[in-house]
């Protein structure tokens, strides 16, 4: 009986010591659970938590989309471009293979500055002319073209040296107009010069252009006037009876372009894509 009595305080010891705990856990439990009050958020928090929770969302499928997804392949699809837009790393390249096609022997170049262009046009034509309006870029460019008698510095406004060398120049020439970065502007007087002496006798590269389609290729701008084909359209038409354009990108972090506009008659530019 005694054993009885003692096994029977034992259990009641213990039930006592369950139901002392889980009312100890209820409570530590509903302590942690927010209440409605603190739980409450408005209209707009909860617009606001939405829309970030579906930017980060997009954030991933954008990543996933960019890096490979790797539980499904994406089949990737190579972007065809335009036949006329070059994506290239090497001008030099480019402009040897576009005169293998256009035998053309005097290259005349606006805006001289230091004469780096100056100096990889001397590599390519028998015959150069480029002008300069700074005198101090004046200098530095001749004495460092000083070993190539075959390049003829200016010194003074483009417009001016045109109007001066221009019908003294017969053959067909390559102009590289690169005089856009003072106060003046003078493209569009460079255009007109040249539609007075060479008409149908010449190809016109504009330096630092717009491309189309392209908004992250960084161009010229001079006040409300972009640096385009449509600012310099009504002129090429003055300088080509039809013509085509290609533009020529430099690939980099900080792409730039050239527009390149050729008589139509000459026949199409046939450049090999890069390797």
């Amino acid at each position: 009986m005694l054993r009885h009595g003692h096994f029977l305080q034992q259990m009641l010891i213990l039930l006592a010591c369950i139901i002392s705990t889980k009312s100890y856990a209820e409570k530590s439990l509903k302590s942690q659970i927010p209440t409605c009050e603190n739980f409450f958020c408005s209209e707009e928090q909860v617009e606001e938590r939405s829309n970030e929770l579906e930017f980060k969302q997009n954030q991933i499928i954008s990543l996933r989309n960019t890096v490979g997804n790797p539980k499904k392949k994406i089949k990737h699809q190579k972007l065809e471009l335009p036949k006329n837009y070059h994506f290239r790393s090497d001008f030099s390249q480019f402009l040897g293979e576009l005169l293998s096609q256009y035998k053309i022997p005097t290259a005349v170049e606006t805006g001289t500055l230091y004469g780096d262009t100056t100096a990889l046009l001397a590599g390519k034509f028998t015959q150069v002319h480029t002008v300069e309006i700074i005198e101090e870029n004046y200098q530095i460019a001749k004495n460092r073209l000083a070993d190539s008698p075959h390049v003829h510095c200016y010194l003074g406004s483009s417009t001016a040296v045109l109007h001066e060398i221009l019908p003294k120049l017969h053959e067909p020439i390559f102009f590289y107009l690169d005089a856009h970065w003072y106060q003046y502007w003078p493209l569009l007087d460079e255009l007109e010069q040249i539609s007075h002496t060479h008409r149908d006798n010449c190809i016109v590269v504009i330096d630092d252009i717009k491309v189309p389609g392209f908004p992250g290729i960084d161009y010229d701008r001079y006040g409300a006037a972009e640096c385009s084909y449509e600012y310099t359209s009504h002129l090429l038409k003055k300088i080509f009876s039809e013509y085509t354009l290609h533009y020529y990108i430099q690939q980099g972090p900080n792409p730039r372009a050239k527009l390149i506009v050729i008589p139509k008659h000459w026949g199409d530019l046939n450049i090999s894509s890069p390797s």
